[in-house]
């Protein structure tokens, strides 16, 4: 059961290298879809952070063990006391319902460390072929839209 997340972003190299020196870990190396040249290594392990400058999570609720999709969709939310307990009751419902679906292959709610703790990242894992206007997509974009605040934002890597 995955309990932590890390990941480091770099340039290809440089996270190509950590990857080959640690090949026992699950890893993603992903690309930002807005961005040429800008890379990001996720540590799907759930062992002790081995990256200089990570980004570490606790993962609150993780759909299932598929790590393995083609596109990773984040989505940061800075939440209140109120919205919390509804957000993350909203998110499992709906990745729960959608457990059989082809596009979404996991869904993870993540709380970054040493931030408030009413922080969030959704990490939606996404089949290569999926896009942003599939059903289960769209439901998703319906539930989070009332979440968006002016500290929202959604950052997209592909494998």
């Amino acid at each position: 059961m995955l309990n932590k997340l890390s990941i480091t972003y770099g340039s290809k190299k440089v996270l190509d290298n950590i990857e080959k020196k640690n090949a026992n870990r699950k890893f993603a190396l992903v690309s930002n879809n807005s961005q040429d040249n800008s890379y990001a290594l996720i540590d799907f392990s759930n062992e002790t952070n081995i990256f200089s400058n990570p980004n570490e999570f606790d993962v609150l609720f993780n759909r299932n063990e598929n790590y393995n999709g083609g596109l990773f969709f984040f989505n940061y939310f800075d939440l209140s006391e109120e919205q919390i307990t509804l957000f993350d009751d909203r998110i499992k419902k709906w990745a729960t319902k959608n457990n059989k679906s082809i596009d979404v292959l996991n869904t993870i709610i993540l709380r970054p460390l040493n931030e408030k703790n009413t922080n969030r990242v959704v990490l939606n894992i996404c089949a290569k072929s999926a896009n942003e206007s599939s059903f289960e997509l769209m439901e998703f974009k319906k539930i989070i839209n009332q979440y968006k605040n002016i500290n929202y934002f959604k950052t997209n890597y592909s494998k």
